[in-house]
């Protein structure tokens, strides 16, 4: 996992107001407030 790009990734969400995303990377399950949809 690339720490910079995640947090990069969930900064740019939350500025922008995006509470969803599809990702398989389960690191994101601890921010609060995104809900992750992996695809299958």
């Amino acid at each position: 996992m690339n720490l910079t790009n995640d947090a990069l990734v969930v900064a740019v969400m939350q500025a922008h107001g995006l509470p969803d995303l599809a990702s398989h990377d389960a690191d994101f399950d601890r921010v609060a407030g995104l809900t992750r949809y992996a695809p299958a």
